[in-house]
């Protein structure tokens, strides 16, 4: 199988969290039997987690004097593994790498939660070696499961989550080996690229657990299809992000934008749309303040996290879209559905929602290693401290009764809400978002009408100065040879044509 992260990036990044990683200065066979059985069973729904042997435990981080894995055990570690795994009931599968990091050899081990759960293995490898457990994770340590916590593990598998369900629709030669080979780039998984040259996009989709492993019936699983076909929405109705700008004023025209392709990139390219044609910054003075006061609409932080929770918790059997609405003076976000009714009305009112039972487990494990997806259930977190930090109101959320949906309101910081904001005096870098907006929309168009979408009575100096900046820098050109020319009209600038005079 495949390990996914370099070893150097799994240890100083923030993208996996501590307690998923479990160090191990040397070989301790039962120890390492029950933490692989504890990551595969996944309790607390946080993807499995990795072993690293050969580095000292200092506090949950990895020793500096750490003595590490000499290269002529690893052969050994790797047949001993497979030994130890073959004792979990019902069967199950890790991926191991021998990897260097800064200079010392560690032998990896990645257990990620398991299909099948719940798993169980020897207690004790000593006279009782025929009484089996089930083991779980608990913050930084693994423990047997007590009887209640056995129930949950059973409760906890009695459905299959549909993300990780077999497409009875597709066929392999759906998934994209282009898209594979990006991920496996994009994830630094040099342990993949060595040798991905010389493996199938079947073996390679099998390595990733984004199949069924029937040889003779292979079939992408949901979560397969969702990262690696080039068009999700083929397989899952409305699997796409909307996003709506509704005009400020009467003379303004709707903007709608469709996001569609593999959820990773459903997300990049709606964060990146609106920072191009939302998100802008304000600056102000502050009456007895010798420093400017700066701030944004909306902080591209919180903006992101709303869009990546979204699109992570929707319900993908729903043939609804993520909708992202954005007005005056708020944006909304909808998915469908709505938080777990375990969770209380009073805790989703506070945007701190906490649920054991996770919507779409393998979705936010490839967003996590994406590093698109922030640790579990601390989205809202890093949601309500960006607003904070922007001197923006708190973020709003809204279910119904049935919880068949979720939107979340970022409301605009009250810089853009004043009088000045509302009549059309708007900044330069504003006005040069607008233009550019409705000119991605339009194709070409004329000063005048230009204003009028821009809810102007008549064309101010502002935007003439904006536009002649974007036609001077080579963004915009002029249709007409004679700038005066009655049917003037301006547009995005075209490879190879001349610049025409001022």
């Amino acid at each position: 199988m495949v390990l996914p992260p370099d070893v150097r990036i799994l240890i100083e990044s923030k993208m996996v969290e501590n307690h998923r990683i479990e160090y191990k200065e040397g070989w301790n066979p039962e120890s390492i039997l029950h933490t692989v059985c504890a990551f595969a069973n996944d309790y607390d729904n946080l993807y499995g987690g990795y072993l690293i042997i050969g580095i000292k435990d200092d506090n949950g981080r990895p020793s500096p004097d750490s003595s590490g894995v000499p290269p002529d055990k690893a052969d050994k570690m790797a047949k001993d593994l497979l030994n130890l795994v073959n004792m979990i009931e019902p069967g199950y599968e890790v991926s191991c790498a021998y990897e260097d990091y800064r200079g010392t050899g560690v032998f990896v081990i990645w257990a990620p939660g398991g299909p099948d759960r719940p798993y169980k293995c020897p207690v004790s490898f000593g006279k009782n070696e025929k009484a089996k457990g089930f083991f779980i994770r608990k913050q930084s340590s693994t423990v047997k499961a007590n009887p209640m916590q056995e129930k949950e593990l059973f409760r906890m598998s009695e459905t299959t989550p549909y993300d990780d369900r077999i497409n009875y629709r597709s066929s392999m030669e759906d998934l994209d080996r282009v898209l594979i080979s990006r991920y496996l780039e994009n994830t630094n998984s040099r342990s993949a690229l060595k040798y991905m040259d010389g493996k199938s996009t079947e073996e390679l989709a099998a390595d990733l657990r984004i199949c069924s492993k029937v040889p003779e019936m292979m079939k992408p699983l949901n979560v397969g299809l969702l990262f690696f076909s080039r068009k999700p929405s083929d397989f899952f109705s409305r699997a796409y992000v909307e996003v709506t700008i509704y005009p400020v004023s009467a003379g303004n025209r709707l903007i709608s934008k469709r996001f569609d392709g593999p959820l990773n990139d459903q997300i990049t390219d709606t964060v990146s749309f609106l920072k191009t044609n939302v998100i802008t910054k304000y600056t102000g003075k502050v009456p007895g303040r010798i420093e400017a006061e700066t701030a944004y609409n909306y902080p591209a932080e919180a903006v992101r996290e709303v869009i990546v929770n979204a699109v992570l918790h929707k319900d993908y059997s729903v043939p609804e879209p993520v909708t992202v609405g954005v007005y005056l003076d708020r944006i909304e976000v909808t998915s469908i559905p709505g938080p777990d009714r375990s969770i209380p009305d009073s805790d989703i009112k506070n945007g701190s929602m906490r649920s054991r039972i996770y919507r779409n487990r393998r979705i936010g494990d490839f967003l996590e290693r994406l590093g698109l997806a922030e640790v579990k259930n601390t989205g809202m977190i890093t949601i309500a401290g960006s607003m904070s930090e922007n001197g923006s109101p708190e973020a709003v959320f809204m279910t119904d009764e049935a919880r068949t949906y979720l939107t979340v309101v970022l409301p605009v910081h009250k810089a853009f809400l004043g009088a000045d904001k509302v009549s059309g005096k708007r900044t330069t870098e504003q006005i040069t978002k607008e233009v550019l907006a409705i000119i991605d929309a339009e194709g070409e168009i004329g000063l005048r009408d230009l204003a009028e979408k821009m809810g102007y009575v008549s064309v101010p100096s502002s935007l003439k100065n904006a536009v002649s900046v974007l036609r001077a820098s080579g963004v915009l050109e002029y249709t007409e040879a004679k700038p005066n020319s009655p049917n003037q009209k301006i547009r995005k600038r075209r490879t190879g044509s001349a610049r025409t005079e001022p």
